[in-house]
């Protein structure tokens, strides 16, 4: 869907969906691991999650917001933050 909002110029729409999907899927990956194999989340690491998230949408928003497009550019710099991102978790 993001792919046609932007071929259609609509930028917000395909920024909003992005950012949309960021906080599901985060938010249902912590409700769906728990209800199939029980852990302990502490609150410490939910924080650091929840920054980590925050700070790739302000990445993608700044990145595409500053280029006005989503090229090899920027999905390699995007690909190095998801690696960074991991490594930090």
């Amino acid at each position: 869907m993001e792919i046609t909002a932007l071929r259609r110029g609509q930028k917000a729409l395909a920024l909003g969906d992005v950012l949309g999907s960021c906080f599901i899927d985060a938010s249902l990956s912590l409700g769906i691991g728990p209800l199939l194999f029980p852990i302990t989340v502490s609150a410490a690491y939910a924080l650091k999650g929840s920054a980590v998230a925050a700070a790739a949408m302000l990445l993608i928003a700044g990145l595409l917001g500053l280029r006005h497009r989503h090229d090899l550019g920027s999905g390699l710099v995007l690909i190095a933050a998801y690696l960074l991102a991991y490594r930090l978790l």
